[in-house]
Order: structure tokens, then sequence, then C-alpha cells
């Protein structure tokens, strides 16, 4: 690949207006460059051979961690050969990737992040480079968008609707859950009279109402009929707990260490 960039640049409009020092500068700068592409079989290089490996490397360290099969997720595999093959050449040679997503991906995934950051600081010796937070960030996204596929139905949490008003209210809850948080399982919506009865059938995570109700032994998210995007956001919130703390639970595991959530 490098052999080719070069000899594109140097028999391109370019070779009577740049010199051997610019070429290589440009070259490097391809060769460091985000592209996306699917991993071929016809791709026998070096690069790509130790990218395929380390990337295998990284997902079954991910999956003892996280306690998830990841054998089947072509689109994580690929994608994190295609990314690390290029990350390795930048890291080796010194090229600076800005992620303006690390704080973020810090904050709002942060066992993944942690997690993402102990597996590559065991691979860095063997591979001659330090990962600095912003590649440790790229990578942890990676893992995270494959966790979410993965875990989906496993954190779809089952939850009563309780519509206090007439047909059409109770219609209009149901579908915006529906199409805004589609992550839910939606029970409902029933009248606040069935919603004991329900409960002493059914196990639901939490319940969803639309008037001021108390129900023992359940969190209670109060909202009106369109759902504003403050309660969209509290609902959310819920389900980020509850894979908060799996993650928190698979965390202790590993290390043998109790990890709090407020940490």
């Amino acid at each position: 690949m490098k052999r080719r960039l070069e000899k594109f640049f140097a028999d391109s409009i370019f070779k009577d207006k740049v010199d051997s020092s610019d070429l290589y500068y440009l070259t490097k700068r391809f060769l460091g460059a985000k592209i996306s592409y699917f991993i071929e079989k016809a791709d026998i290089s070096e690069e790509a051979k130790e990218a395929s490996l380390i990337a295998k490397k990284i997902i079954q360290d991910s999956e003892e961690y996280l306690g998830i099969d990841f054998s089947n997720d072509y689109e994580l595999i690929n994608s994190l050969t295609i990314h690390l093959k290029v990350a390795l050449y930048r890291l080796r040679n010194n090229l600076a990737i800005e992620n303006i997503l690390t704080e973020q991906i810090k904050y709002r995934i942060t066992f993944i992040y942690e997690i993402t950051k102990k597996i590559l600081s065991q691979y860095e010796s063997q591979l001659n480079c330090t990962f600095p937070e912003d590649e440790v960030a790229y990578i942890a996204m990676y893992i995270g968008a494959a966790f979410e596929r993965n875990v989906q139905n496993g954190f779809m949490q089952r939850v009563l609707v309780v519509c206090g008003s007439g047909m059409a209210t109770s219609s209009i809850l149901s579908t915006r859950l529906k199409i805004l948080i589609p992550e839910l399982k939606i029970v409902g919506p029933i009248a606040i009279t069935d919603v004991k009865n329900k409960i002493k059938d059914e196990e639901f995570d939490f319940i969803i109402s639309t008037v001021a109700i108390e129900v023992p032994g359940y969190q209670i998210v109060n909202v009106n009929p369109l759902l504003d995007v403050e309660y969209i956001n509290q609902i959310k919130n819920l389900r980020f707990k509850k894979q908060s703390d799996y993650l928190a639970k698979r965390y202790e595991i590993k290390h043998k260490d109790k990890v709090l959530l407020n940490s």
C-alpha cells in the first residue's frame, strides 16, 4: 500500500511541485487517514494480518469482561480490524487523531471505556505503541455498539402503562412510546383500577402513568400523554441504569472488586 501511494504521487501532477520530503509526508497522511471498506481475503499484507489478529484478541477479551459471545458479530470483527490497521500505523508514526466524543464516551459508557482501556494496555508492549485516550474511546465505541446489538433483547424492559384518561389519550401515549422508545416492551395502557390485579399476575421493570399513583415495589414515571423530552429522558435513564448494573457486576466479577455506580 505504501509503495503504491508513493508511486501515485510521484507519477501525478504533483511531481514537479513537491520534493521527496513532501511526498513522504503526503503518503504518511493518506496511510493514517480514516477509511471505510470491507476486509477482503485478498488483503494478505502483514499490516492486515496483524490488525486481524489483535482485533480477535481484543474481542475475545471483551467477551470475557462482558459475558457476551461476539463470535458471530461480523460487523464488530470487520470494523475493528479496519480501524486497527489504520490506527496502528498512526500510532507508530506519531500521527495524532482527535476524537471529539472522547469525554462523552468516558462519561456515558464508563465501564465499556475502562474495560477497553485495560484490554488495550495488555497489548501495548507487544504492538510497540501506546493507546491515547482518543484512540481508546474510538475502540470503546465499537465494543459499546456491539454490546448494544447483542444484548438489546436482554435489556428490553417490560413496562406497564397506566392511563387515567380516555381512549384517545391512551392511544397517543402508546404510539409515542413505541416510536420514541422502541426498546421498551409495553403492556397496556390499563386503567388505575386494574393495576393491582395486573402486577399480581405479571412482572414489570417499572410503571409509566399519566396520573399520580403509588404502587409498592415499583418505580413510577409520571408523564403527560404527549411524552415531552424530559419524560423520555427519565425513561431512557432507567434503561441505562439496568445496563450499568449489568456492566458493574461483570466488572466486579472480573476484578473481584466491588464497583459502585455513583463512582
